[in-house]
């Protein structure tokens, strides 16, 4: 008896420690989430853009509405027109001199195609 009780709380203790990994991605999930939430311009001389991001996943840039998620450890963007779909691999970085800064590369090719930095 004394055996079967050992054997259940290691079992039990198992199930916890396995569980709470679970747990610990939804958090980082949200937080990542929270990385995206505000307002971004584009760090790039060559090309000006702002886009904002809310926490309901809804948005707009200089094109217009948009709608956003993470998928697949990727951003998706889709834009109201029904038309236009982007995927974007993403990098946050600090800046000294710019504080956040967000790197959106081409999933396909790798070459960064938009920097933001964050205003708001």
């Amino acid at each position: 008896m004394k055996k079967q009780l050992i054997i259940l709380g290691v079992a039990v203790l198992l199930i916890c420690v396995g569980l709470s990994g679970c747990f610990e991605s939804d958090n980082e999930s949200s937080n990542v989430l929270d990385k995206f939430v505000g307002r971004w311009t584009s760090a790039s001389l060559l090309y000006k853009e702002t886009i904002t991001f809310y926490s309901n996943g809804k948005g707009f840039n200089n094109s217009g509405s948009i709608e956003w998620e993470i998928k697949d450890e990727q951003l998706v963007i889709y834009w109201h027109d029904g038309k236009h779909t982007a995927i974007y691999d993403y990098e946050f970085l600090k800046d000294e001199k710019y504080g956040d800064i967000l790197i959106l590369s081409d999933v396909d090719t790798g070459h960064v195609v938009h920097d933001y930095k964050k205003i708001s």
